[in-house]
């Protein structure tokens, strides 16, 4: 082979072909951050062929060593809560605080105010309300969830098969309604414009998401393995944050990412998912979000699992 192509060498300076357009182009001439040893062409050790690398697998493994997680796991319960005594509300109440109540019964109130004055009318029907009333609203609205029936009115049914007389000593159902008009959780004078930059497609709901996002979080500590996932929430309606994952149970929805604990499935930190957005991302968007949602538990010597996203 070195008989039918020969080669000069180009690092020699004493080479006839020493104005070549390759001279001065030798390994030791090229910059690099990895260092090549070089061998002449010359040299009496080099070998007339290569060799092959090494590809077979080696049982010779280097010690890794993490160090012991060591935090407590369970609920984080205040010193005078009794969990055996405890009520469900009571529990509740340790996720959804009472000033939350406070501020939907402000925002309400201004939305009803500033409804009425855009109308130019007064509503003879609409009486201010307070934490107490919105407190019991919430509730008839979970119980709804629980006990499903085809109308709102039919709750307030007089026939005592059809109706639930536990709606009736709470509130008459034209109050329910009054409510259902009016009902705020945000300022709606801050709400950005649409198309703004700031603007945020759950604005509306947004203090309630940011409470239950601390209170969660503030509420339990998770084990050693915890693990970052999807869930949907089903929705067939016209949003544009509605996702359609076939591999879910609950195909079309609303994508939340949750982090959860391995072994009580217990939710301290979840995201919604808002659709694409025009924002470019440097790793992509499952990274950004299981950063994201990892960023109170760094440091903390957990195992955090979650699916392979590329």
């Amino acid at each position: 082979m070195d008989d039918a192509f020969p080669v000069n060498n180009v690092n020699d300076a004493n080479s006839d072909d020493s104005g070549s357009e390759f001279s001065g182009f030798g390994p030791e001439d090229i910059p690099s951050d990895i260092e090549v040893p070089y061998k002449s062409e010359s040299s009496e050790s080099e070998s007339d062929s290569d060799e092959e690398p090494s590809t077979e697998w080696t049982s010779r493994f280097s010690p890794l060593a993490f160090d012991n997680f060591v935090e407590r796991p369970g609920p984080i319960l205040p010193h005078d809560f009794d969990d055996e005594l405890a009520s469900p509300l009571d529990f509740f109440s340790l996720m959804f605080h009472p000033m939350m109540f406070a501020e939907m019964a402000r925002h309400t109130n201004n939305y009803a105010t500033w409804k009425m004055e855009t109308e130019g009318r007064h509503d003879p029907k609409w009486t201010e309300t307070d934490s107490a009333e919105i407190r019991a609203y919430i509730g008839l609205n979970i119980w709804m969830g629980c006990n499903w029936v085809p109308t709102i009115e039919r709750y307030w049914s007089e026939n005592i098969f059809k109706g639930n007389q536990g709606f009736k000593t709470v509130m008459t159902v034209n109050r329910f309604q009054k409510l259902n008009q009016y009902f705020h959780v945000s300022d709606r004078a801050a709400e950005p414009a649409r198309g703004a930059p700031n603007h945020d497609k759950l604005y509306k709901i947004r203090p309630v998401i940011e409470h239950v996002s601390g209170t969660f979080g503030d509420s339990y500590t998770h084990g050693k393995q915890v693990v970052i996932d999807e869930a949907m929430v089903k929705f067939y309606g016209r949003n544009s944050m509605k996702q359609y994952m076939k591999a879910k149970p609950i195909k079309r929805g609303i994508k939340i990412w949750m982090l959860c604990d391995s072994n009580t499935y217990y939710c301290s930190k979840f995201s919604v998912y808002l659709g694409r957005q025009n924002n470019a991302t440097e790793h992509g968007l499952a990274y950004n979000f299981v950063r994201n949602m990892t960023s109170e538990i760094r440091g903390t010597n957990r195992e955090v699992y979650c699916d392979n996203y590329s």
